[in-house]
């Protein structure tokens, strides 16, 4: 016996209702996590992807994202949520780890740029990244909630200048900045300033946001901190020699 649309809508919707119960009373008993949230990519994707083709684009993001999950493992306090094609969502119970990991990043990028400057068939490796703080649940292994609404609307902010490491949301820069500028000083805050409501909602309510620039060359020198990736260095040169 065949039904007709609006019989197999009808139970459809019976269905979902169903649905709707179980989702309330998940949210209802789930455990906030309380962290940092990263959206961390590449920039000119599309750009480069649409004049040297997609081989080259794939490449490109294939090198990247290997590059970034070598790094990212290294920290045991930072994990990644999921990819984002040409990038990832992560999440961290330290704000230092996460400005590490996005300056050795930052720093390969730099070193790869140097190397194919000449050959205009190899990308820049350069990334953009925005970062939050807040409480958060999960829900299969995924993340919802405000400070993951925000860290996505700050990610679509292009930064001003060339030696930005991060655009960060207010809250984030008043409860860190005297820490991180003490302890990373190749790291400087900029003045905080609102961001663009057309990157928002509607109905969201306005954001501050504060560029993270990186000083290179004293970035370059610096040998405080970064313990896990000198672990990881000091077995990488043990086991050449």
């Amino acid at each position: 016996m065949t039904a007709n649309m609006r019989a197999i809508c009808a139970e459809l919707l019976t269905e979902g209702k169903a649905q709707e119960m179980a989702a309330q009373h998940r949210y209802e008993s789930a455990d906030l996590v309380d962290a940092y949230w990263a959206i961390v990519d590449l920039t000119s994707s599309t750009a480069f992807r649409l004049a040297a083709g997609e081989n080259k684009a794939f490449v490109r993001i294939a090198v990247y994202t290997s590059l970034f999950q070598m790094i990212c493992d290294e920290f045991a306090e930072i994990k990644i949520i999921k990819g984002l094609g040409d990038g990832f969502l992560l999440r961290s119970q330290s704000f230092r780890s996460i400005l590490q990991l996005l300056a050795l990043v930052d720093g390969v990028a730099q070193y790869w740029d140097a190397d194919v400057r000449n050959n205009p068939g190899y990308p820049s490796l350069s990334a953009r990244a925005a970062i939050s703080h807040g409480p958060a649940f999960e829900e299969q292994g995924d993340f919802y909630g405000a400070p993951i609404d925000r860290v996505a609307r700050i990610s679509g902010l292009k930064p001003v200048s060339g030696s930005c490491l991060a655009v960060v949301d207010e809250t984030v820069r008043r409860v860190n900045q005297d820490r991180i500028e003490a302890e990373l000083p190749f790291l400087k805050f900029k003045k905080p300033f609102p961001l663009d409501p057309d990157l928002l909602k509607a109905g969201e309510q306005p954001v501050r946001v504060c560029e993270i620039q990186i000083d290179r060359l004293k970035f370059g020198d610096f040998d405080k901190f970064f313990v896990p990736i000198q672990n990881w260095y000091a077995k990488r040169i043990g086991g050449r020699s």
